[in-house]
């Protein structure tokens, strides 16, 4: 009931000049209404009204908190009180997402797709694979690719899965060169069987890299005329990137790698005054080429 009938509307407001831009995505359900807003997270509600009565209902899902409220006025619609209800909670602190646990069958099945990963198995991978995995994409496929970024990074160390859900998580192996980012989801079969598996992997910035991270970093603030680009760069088109970067999220200091190959490749995830956003550094015979900003993968809402 809590999933859309069609296709989602999207709309952007404030409620006084100088507040803040709030978005909202919003889909009609079967009977409910299920909403993004940027402000609280995953809503579900619905409104009604009867002669003598109105009344509204609304849950948020992954905080685990509701508010219904009932109004003895003909059709009132106590809807937007409601909302301010949950926004006064955000507010005061008391929405806390729910901590999703992993199941034993998800821990377990983390621990043998990082064997997996660390040493192929052909049979291995088939006895954990749902039916439709490797018509996803073929188990060759899918050993060439996690060999190829398995290759010369020498021993590694899975870390405990970060559940998403009791079937679906991820989590990074720490390899002496690199790392590994897995990312599965559990069918929910008899024995619960591996039907997502994707395997990304980086290694870290070489000093060369790391310069240019930080000249790019350092540009933010004071302006690329100091940033050395290479011919086919635009120098013009990236300090006005970074200007608006700035402009934007703030003051801004790089945090966790998220990929790349570390010498010509690199994106860093940057942790700024006004939200976190992702940076993608290229380079071009050791010389900044392209610099590229978009959201993290887990963020719904840019401010």
């Amino acid at each position: 009931m809590q999933q859309g009938g069609g296709f989602p509307r999207i709309g952007v407001s404030r409620r006084f000049p100088g507040a803040s831009i709030v978005g909202v995505a919003s889909v009609y359900a079967f009977g409910l209404g299920s909403r993004w807003d940027c402000d609280v997270g995953w809503e579900v509600g619905h409104g009604g009204g009867f002669p003598g009565f109105g009344s509204f209902m609304v849950w948020l899902p992954e905080q685990g908190v509701g508010a219904f409220a009932m109004a003895n006025l003909t059709y009132a619609s106590p809807g937007s009180m409601t909302l301010e209800m949950l926004r006064v909670l955000r507010r005061a602190g008391g929405l806390e997402p729910r901590q999703p646990v992993p199941s034993e069958a998800l821990t377990h099945a983390s621990e043998r797709v990082a064997r997996l990963v660390d040493r192929w198995n052909d049979r291995e991978a088939e006895a954990i694979a749902a039916d439709n995995l490797f018509l996803d994409e073929s188990l060759d496929r899918r050993r060439d690719a996690i060999h190829e970024l398995r290759d010369g990074l020498g021993a590694c160390e899975a870390e405990p899965i970060a559940a998403r859900n009791a079937l679906r998580g991820g989590f990074r192996m720490n390899c002496e060169a690199g790392w590994l980012d897995v990312d599965l989801t559990l069918a929910p079969t008899l024995p619960p069987s591996v039907q997502h598996l994707s395997v990304t992997g980086g290694r870290p910035p070489t000093p060369g890299m790391q310069k240019v991270i930080d000249d790019v970093l350092g540009a933010m603030v004071h302006g690329p005329g100091r940033l050395e680009v290479s011919e086919s760069a635009d120098l013009a088109g990236i300090g006005a990137l970074l200007q608006l970067q700035r402009q934007e999220l703030g003051a801004c200091e790089a945090g966790e790698l998220q990929s790349g190959d570390g010498a010509e490749e690199t994106t860093v995830r940057l942790t700024c005054d006004r939200g976190n956003v992702d940076m993608t550094v290229e380079l071009d015979e050791k010389k900044l080429a392209q610099v590229e900003f978009g959201p993290p993968p887990d963020q719904d809402c840019v401010r």
